[in-house]
């Protein structure tokens, strides 16, 4: 479906203004994207935690950080859209679960309205080096904390208008991250999960929820899966090409 086929006025507009290839923010990407260029050539290694499928570490095995930034984080076209979602609902509260590197953040700290960046990492080695990205590139402070996720979710009672969701990749993590999240979206927030069809226990969590939480609505293409919380259309699931 593209945009020609869009009957609803609020499902147009979001293609126009966040989804559309021409509609993508570039600003503010040669720095982070030269910072990307170069963890594409950094040798350092990094242990695992073995926080899951799909995670930038998720296995036993040490890896290097070039390995993580060629596979692990989020691409520019990625952040873009994010950005675009993020201006287009005037959202100020960000929470990202999956820091890796640390490159997405610093992006979505770029967007107009943002005060707020939390990011929740897992694994020591990667938060410490996305620090170190934070303080050369973020234009504001980034909050970022070492936790287990389940652990933070958890504990956090803190409200936000946006999440985006890129860690583990199993399925009973995938749901719980997102059921615990429907907790603390605000009342009209984003939520985004990232990878939807990069595994069959990835694509079967997003067919799940779209089906358990029928009150809002659901956007996805290839890869990122996206839901407006409490916009209710007629019909509830779109797929998009973006």
């Amino acid at each position: 479906m593209d945009e020609h086929s869009l009957q609803s006025p609020f499902l147009f507009r979001v293609y126009q203004k966040a989804l559309n290839p021409t509609s993508r923010k570039s600003v503010h990407h040669q720095n982070i994207e030269e910072l990307r260029q170069q963890l594409y050539l950094d040798s350092r290694s990094i242990k695992s935690n073995n926080f899951g499928s799909g995670s930038s570490l998720s296995s036993n095995r040490s890896k290097e950080v070039s390995s993580i930034a060629k596979s692990g984080i989020t691409e520019r076209w990625q952040s873009e859209i994010l950005i675009n979602l993020i201006e287009y609902n005037k959202c100020q509260t960000l929470l990202e679960l999956g820091t890796s590197l640390g490159i997405n953040a610093i992006y979505l700290s770029h967007a107009k309205n943002i005060n707020q960046v939390v990011t929740i990492e897992g694994n020591q080695e990667l938060a410490h080096i996305a620090q170190a990205n934070f303080k050369q590139l973020a234009p504001q402070e980034i909050e970022l904390v070492v936790s287990d996720i389940d652990h933070f979710l958890g504990q956090n009672s803190r409200p936000f208008d946006f999440i985006y969701i890129d860690a583990n990749h199993a399925f009973d993590a995938t749901m719980s991250y997102f059921e615990q999240s429907m907790e603390i979206i605000s009342e009209q927030g984003i939520i985004v999960l990232d990878d939807i069809n990069w595994s069959s226990d990835m694509r079967r969590a997003w067919q799940t929820l779209i089906s358990k939480f029928p009150d809002h609505l659901y956007i996805e293409n290839h890869k990122l899966g996206i839901v407006f919380v409490n916009v209710a259309l007629n019909r509830n699931h779109f797929i998009l090409r973006f």
